[in-house]
């Protein structure tokens, strides 16, 4: 169990930009990061503070290799990320790493919740496991994650009713651990949801973290009470 853990070190870490408004062009270079030094260790709360526009979205996003440029945009990054003292792969990094985007626009409006930790299950666990297995797992992260009471309610949108933004975010969170990963990345977790709700999200984050999950949050501005 201690060999599963994953603690993640920075050492001077830091991102550019390199755009070319025209093939021709000279390239522009724009400095998004400036070099970082931090340990997260596994098993408690890792979280990265700051305002708009400060970078930890790009941080998050860097570290689970998800920063893809385009013709014009190359994305530069400096210094190094190791996983346990050792520079990892990117097939490492896909295999233990998940990421929870800010919104939970990913989720089908019109399936209810225990459909869509079926239907991500279906997807995303081992094609040597059973259907049989899979929504059993399914139905153990859904009592794990606490949104069985709504289990059978639908998602939702802006055109249907459905779960309230608490229960989306605990789906969202859910699908992500589906897999068992020993690294969660979150992206500000309590964006947009009322002081109880927050609440009650960090305090499932922090369950996670307690299994011996590296966690890493972002988070723009925090109450007192949840700060502490």
């Amino acid at each position: 169990e201690e060999a599963r853990k994953v603690a993640i070190s920075l050492d001077k870490y830091a991102l550019d930009i390199q755009r070319r408004r025209t093939p021709w062009a000279t390239a522009e270079i724009i400095q998004i990061l400036r070099p970082i030094t931090a340990d997260f260790q596994p098993g408690e709360l890792n979280i990265i503070m700051g305002p708009s526009g400060s970078g930890k979205t790009s941080l998050l996003n860097s570290i689970a290799h998800r920063l893809h440029g385009s013709m014009g945009t190359q994305y530069r990054v400096h210094g190094t990320m190791l996983y346990n003292g050792a520079v990892p792969s990117n097939s490492v990094i896909r295999s233990v790493t998940s990421f929870v985007t800010q919104d939970d626009d990913a989720l089908m409006p019109s399936l209810t919740v225990r459909e869509s930790l079926r239907f991500a299950a279906g997807l995303r666990l081992p094609t040597w496991m059973t259907s049989e297995e899979k929504n059993r797992r399914a139905e153990e992260i859904l009592l794990k994650m606490g949104p069985r009471e709504c289990a059978d309610n639908v998602i939702g949108s802006e055109l249907i009713k459905g779960v309230s933004g608490g229960e989306k975010r605990r789906v969202t969170i859910a699908i992500q651990i589906l897999t068992d990963p020993k690294v969660l990345l979150l992206d500000e977790p309590t964006s947009g949801l009322d002081a109880f709700t927050a609440m009650s999200i960090i305090e499932l984050i922090h369950s996670l973290a307690a299994e011996g999950r590296t966690l890493v949050l972002t988070l723009h501005q925090s109450r007192s009470d949840l700060f502490a």
